[in-house]
């Protein structure tokens, strides 16, 4: 016997601590901010995404934690996470406001300060390693957004 369970599903924005303007992954999925709250070496990131639609075949979701010169401190790259469990890229709904929640463990915080340091978010299929492209305004930005730690 085998249970399967829905995920909770919100259709009502819960408004980012850190608001950005919004940066749109593909046809699928606009940040529109995110939160972080540290507690000792782990640092605990919350993205707010509207949804578009869903994701398939389903893609990771990573972030990295950069200095200011680019190097990737620490990172995390897996199935998007709610406080809920998985939400898989497939499972997404239109209309959908998800919030999903990132832990990293860095032991390198030391060397840097907290101001310098930025995020690099994004998405990608696993089997191909392709990044959705990244548009804000309309505009091509890439395949990543990159928001700084401390604003």
């Amino acid at each position: 016997n085998v249970a399967v369970r829905q995920r909770p599903i919100n259709y009502v924005v819960e408004e980012p601590p850190i608001p950005i303007t919004p940066v749109q992954f593909g046809t699928h999925a606009r940040l529109i901010g995110y939160a972080v709250t540290q507690n000792g070496p782990t640092a605990t990131i919350r993205l707010y995404w509207q949804i578009l639609q869903p994701l398939l075949p389903p893609h990771h979701l990573f972030i990295h934690l950069d200095d200011a010169t680019g190097q990737t401190l620490a990172q995390s790259d897996d199935v998007p996470q709610t406080v809920n469990g998985p939400a898989p890229s497939g499972s997404w709904l239109p209309g959908e406001f998800l919030v999903t929640e990132t832990q990293i463990t860095d032991v390198a915080l030391a060397s840097a300060t907290a101001s310098t340091l930025q995020l690099t978010i994004g998405l990608y299929e696993p089997a191909t390693e392709v990044r959705l492209p990244t548009t804000a305004n309309g505009a091509i930005t890439g395949d990543h957004v990159t928001v700084p730690l401390q604003p």
